[in-house]
Formats: structure tokens, C-alpha cells, sequence
């Protein structure tokens, strides 16, 4: 399953606990942040934010 496949179902199953369903969304979002910045740019992780 691709992961934006694991996002959508995450935030639409309850299956997953808590911790799981803000692991997949966090990779998730991590993800789009490397593929939208620009090339010269990596994203900066933001180490410490709830």
C-alpha cells in the first residue's frame, strides 16, 4: 500500500491506535514536504514540536 494510501486510511479508520495514526500522518507529511521544496532547498526537520 503506498503511504498516501495509509494516510487516507488512517485518518478515516479506527483500527489504528493513536501513536500509529500520527505516525503514518507525520511520514505523510514529511514526505510532501521533501517533494514540494524546491531543489536547491531540503526541508528542515522541526526536532521538538508536539
Amino acid at each position: 500500500m503506498t503511504l498516501w494510501r495509509q494516510v487516507l486510511a488512517a485518518l478515516t479508520d479506527d483500527t489504528p491506535d493513536d501513536a500509529e495514526r500520527e505516525k503514518i500522518v507525520a511520514r505523510g507529511a514529511a514526505q510532501l514536504a521533501v517533494r514540494r521544496a524546491p531543489e536547491d532547498q531540503r526541508p528542515t526537520p522541526m526536532l521538538g514540536v508536539p
